[in-house]
């Protein structure tokens, strides 16, 4: 069964509000690419990353820059999305690639993204980071209307994959 996560905007633990930092977008980034110390990354093994409509160098930057053209440089700053799959799913890190960039170019007729593909685990999974703000008019992203849309868009790319049994967790 695949799991789409879309990360709350809390911390569950401390209560605060995640994603709302004016660092969050490059932390975020930082976290998915893991190349901290070596330039080299542990998790992004096979170079399965992409976006839409974002500088792939930079993708933080391109968001902060839409953000800011719209006066939206404030609040909760993205969603981090992760799918992750089970074992007998028989996916490989390549087949979820597909599965990702259909994803992105979806999402991306409304907001920038920018995934990775980590492949640390026994099953490869999708980490996925959405601008809140849509490139193409401005409006932010709203959990309680938008998540439906959100949801329909992971269940069709992973029908596409042959994992047909989805679900998924979050706002």
């Amino acid at each position: 069964m695949a799991v789409m996560k879309i990360n709350n905007d809390k911390d569950y633990i401390t209560g605060k509000s995640k994603y709302k930092d004016p660092n969050a977008l490059k932390n975020v980034y930082q976290y998915m690419i893991d190349q901290k110390n070596t330039g080299k990354s542990k998790k992004v093994q096979n170079h399965y990353i992409g976006g839409s409509h974002v500088d792939l160098s930079d993708p933080a930057g391109s968001m902060e820059e839409v953000a800011k053209k719209y006066h939206k440089d404030r609040g909760v700053r993205l969603k981090h999305i992760i799918v992750s799959f089970a074992e007998q799913d028989n996916v490989t890190a390549h087949m979820i690639a597909s599965a990702a960039e259909e994803m992105s170019q979806r999402i991306g007729q409304l907001y920038q993204n920018f995934y990775v593909v980590h492949e640390d685990r026994r099953s490869p999974h999708i980490h996925m980071m959405m601008n809140t703000v849509s490139h193409v008019n401005g409006y932010k992203y709203h959990p309680q209307t938008d998540k439906s849309w959100l949801s329909e868009i992971g269940a069709d790319c992973m029908d596409e994959l042959g994992v047909y049994s989805f679900r998924v967790y979050g706002r």
